[in-house]
Parts: C-alpha cells; sequence; structure tokens
C-alpha cells in the first residue's frame, strides 16, 4: 500500500471520529526510549521523538476508543560498554505510526488505561558506524519490513482538562528485519519502545470534566 493512500484513509477516519457526538481530539508530542530486540545492542540507549494529532471517541461513560496519526522514531544505539570496546554504532528507523486502543477510565476521570494495536509504516532507514551513515548497510535483503503492527499500551493520567501525561509501551509482534549474530545465526528483531508523552486538548478547554 503506497504511504499516500494510508494518509487518505487515516484523515477519513480521522474524520469520521470527529463527527461522532462525544469526542475529543488534540496534539500529542512525546520522548522516546528504544532498542531493537535481537540485534546485539542491549539497553534503551537511544532517545527519540513521537508526535501527532489524535482523537478519542466515547463508547460508553468511562469506555472510549482512540487512533492516533504520529510520527515515530525507532531503533538502537549502543550503550557506554558498547562503545568502550569499539562497538559504535546506530539504528534510525522513522515510521508514520496509527495506534487504535481501546481505552478504561475510572471513576474519577483522572486516570486511563488502554490496549490496542499500532500499525507503522517504515518512511526511512539508516546505520551509523561512528557517527558516519553508511548508505550501503540497508541493500537486499538485509532491509527492514515496509510495516510494523505493533502491540500497544497505555497509562495516561488528566492533569487538567485540556492537559494529559501519560506513558505508552510498544512492542512488535512479529520480526521487522531477520539478522545475522556475532555467532552468524539469525534472529529476528523486534521494535521495543517506551514513550513518555503529553496530550493537548484543543476542544476541552473550559470544560471541567472530560
Amino acid at each position: 500500500m503506497n504511504i499516500k493512500y494510508l494518509l487518505i484513509v487515516c484523515f477519513f477516519l480521522f474524520c469520521t471520529q470527529v463527527n461522532a457526538q462525544l469526542f475529543k481530539a488534540g496534539f500529542v508530542a512525546g520522548v522516546s526510549l528504544m532498542q531493537i530486540e535481537g540485534d546485539e545492542m542491549y539497553g534503551f540507549d537511544k532517545i527519540g521523538f513521537s508526535g501527532g494529532v489524535m482523537v478519542d471517541t466515547y463508547i460508553k461513560d468511562n469506555m472510549s476508543v482512540s487512533m492516533e496519526i504520529l510520527f515515530s522514531q525507532r531503533g538502537s544505539k549502543s550503550g557506554v560498554a558498547e562503545r568502550n570496546i569499539g562497538r559504535d554504532l546506530e539504528i534510525a528507523w522513522n515510521y508514520i505510526e496509527i495506534p487504535v486502543l481501546f481505552n478504561y477510565k475510572d471513576e474519577k476521570g483522572k486516570g486511563t488505561i488502554g490496549g490496542g494495536l499500532s500499525l507503522g509504516r517504515l518512511v526511512s532507514a539508516t546505520y551509523y558506524k561512528a557517527d558516519i551513515e553508511d548508505p550501503d548497510f540497508y541493500t537486499g535483503d538485509n532491509t527492514p519490513k515496509e510495516w510494523d503492527v505493533s502491540l500497544a499500551v497505555n497509562l495516561g493520567y488528566n492533569i487538567k482538562p485540556f492537559w494529559q501525561a501519560g506513558l505508552r509501551w510498544t512492542y512488535s509482534l512479529t520480526p521487522v528485519l531477520t539478522g545475522l549474530t556475532t555467532d552468524l545465526e539469525e534472529r529476528g528483531q523486534y521494535n521495543n519502545v517506551v514513550t513518555l508523552r503529553t496530550i493537548f486538548l484543543f476542544n476541552a478547554l473550559g470544560k471541567r470534566k472530560l
């Protein structure tokens, strides 16, 4: 599927939800700690950005369905110990991401827990050695898959009626790349991302309760 058609579909879904009777809409921004499981670089040493727009449609008083359209950075990076032995590497994968989550809100309307799936479309993949890009690394079979379907789990808290903070964890359900280990064994690689997020709800300004 071409990415422009994906964005058209997402825009249609976004507009459909906006026309729903009970909804919230806003902007999302977050800082991500990430790694790629299976790439032999351990630890959440790479920091990235995630941001975009969201809508949240109520299906019951304390339950809703949310959808987002995000630009998300993913990848991994060598830690201090690995760099000390000359393994200074970095993987940078950029995605257009569409998470759809079912959310449950507590009786006071402050806390939220949610879960669902996130569809990611790879838009760029870059590999660095000692901060120098290797343009020939991702070629042939050694290329990440265009699509990534991830499990998404969300915790949120309403600081103000128009301002939320939250924590999201996403993990690929299937390998995005199969690579060789130092023992020359094939191993699947999975995106593993934890994001600290803030959401500004522009349609909730002036309201006491969401």
